[in-house]
């Protein structure tokens, strides 16, 4: 299958800003360039080390360990073919990093275990932010790019996959299937878009991941237990998606239903502290501005306000039922000061919060 043309360094210059302190492309690639480049010269440069080979059918599986003035941890990396590749991640970064990222009209399934990673969005404000126990899908198309940043002192541990669309439509006529919902949602994306999907990562995926990334063999056999792997991921991907059809927009999609769920039960049931709007956004895979609107769009509410009435309602109860102190139950809905507490249930109910709890324990003596 044709290979995107290298992107040479004069090229990249022209595209991207000066180099930053990067990730694995930046340091095996070259400022610029892609995964499929990373991919193409596996083992020949002095940061990357050769571990198997394959020579028969192309195959390789080289690592990367991080310099002490880094962090620490290493980049494993297997071509598998010319049309997949793997990548797994196990390392922490001593300072913020910052990588660019050309399109290459490549599928990513991101199979994020811990950390949190941030990817821009072209035509957006905001960031994307995957953290622990989540699969990104991700579609960058050429001449798109964008790019991608991890913070610091966090361990980052995943495995990604890389395929292009007709490798995906090869695997799927081998059995007969001439379309899938996956593609079907790339297909219909907007011309010159980036396409992504995050959803939590399953019980299954997140032990197929980490025997990736623990790979127990060496040499040859290291090669093919990371082939086996890595088409069982896919299935196992392919398989969740073939049980519902996907939208590649943010308001239809079911991934981004689930997400905006699990927005609700962190807002309804985490007050101390209390997450901010990012916090939330971050962990449920979105956008800070398409949390705010989509969340609106299907609960009636902003986040803040529903955040303040789960809050209020849970301190009546606690004032109610469990006789807390006007203190107690301001310090347990997420408040320092009950003075502040006071002033917003009084806002919200008409009444005092120490009204409440008389009442409480009125009827307790009924």
């Amino acid at each position: 299958m044709a290979q995107a043309p290298p992107v040479t360094e004069s090229a990249a210059s022209k595209r991207f800003p000066p180099a930053t302190a990067g990730l694995f492309r930046e340091v095996l690639a070259g400022h610029g360039q892609g995964v499929t480049q990373v991919f193409q010269s596996l083992g020949s440069t002095a940061e990357s080390r050769l571990i198997a080979e394959d020579r028969t059918r192309g195959t390789r599986a080289a690592c990367m360990t991080l310099r002490p003035d880094v962090g620490h941890g290493r980049y494993e990396f297997y071509r598998i073919s010319n049309d997949l590749f793997v990548l797994g991640v196990d390392c922490i970064y001593d300072s913020p990093r910052l990588e660019f990222l050309p399109g290459e009209d490549l599928i990513e399934f991101y199979f994020k275990l811990s950390g949190r990673l941030s990817l821009k969005l072209p035509g957006e404000s905001g960031d994307l932010v995957v953290g622990g126990q989540q699969l990104l899908i991700w579609f960058q198309p050429s001449g798109v790019d964008t790019s991608e940043s991890m913070d610091p002192g966090l361990r980052d541990t995943s495995m990604s996959l890389y395929c292009r669309p007709e490798f995906l439509r090869g695997l799927l006529a081998r059995d007969s299937m001439t379309t899938h919902p996956l593609l079907d949602a790339l297909d219909a994306r907007r011309s010159g878009r980036v396409w992504h999907c995050v959803r939590p990562l399953s019980s299954t995926a997140m032990h197929l991941s980490r025997c990736l990334l623990h790979n127990p063999y060496r040499d040859g056999m290291r090669l093919l237990y990371a082939e086996a792997h890595s088409l069982e991921l896919l299935c196992e991907i392919l398989s969740e998606f073939g049980e519902a059809a996907l939208s590649g927009s943010a308001r239809g999609s079911d991934c981004d239903q689930r997400s905006l769920d699990t927005a609700r039960r962190i807002i309804a049931t985490q007050f101390r502290p209390v997450p901010r709007i990012c916090d939330v956004a971050r962990a449920v895979g979105l956008s800070e501005t398409r949390l705010k609107r989509d969340f609106k769009q299907r609960f009636g509410m902003t986040v803040f306000d529903y955040g303040l009435k789960c809050r209020m309602r849970c301190a009546r109860d606690l004032l109610l039922t469990e006789g807390l102190s006007v203190s107690q139950a301001a310090f347990a809905v997420g408040y320092n000061h009950h003075t502040s507490f006071t002033a917003a249930f009084r806002e919200f109910f008409g009444c005092l919060p120490r009204e409440v709890r008389s009442r409480g324990k009125a009827a307790k003596l009924a």
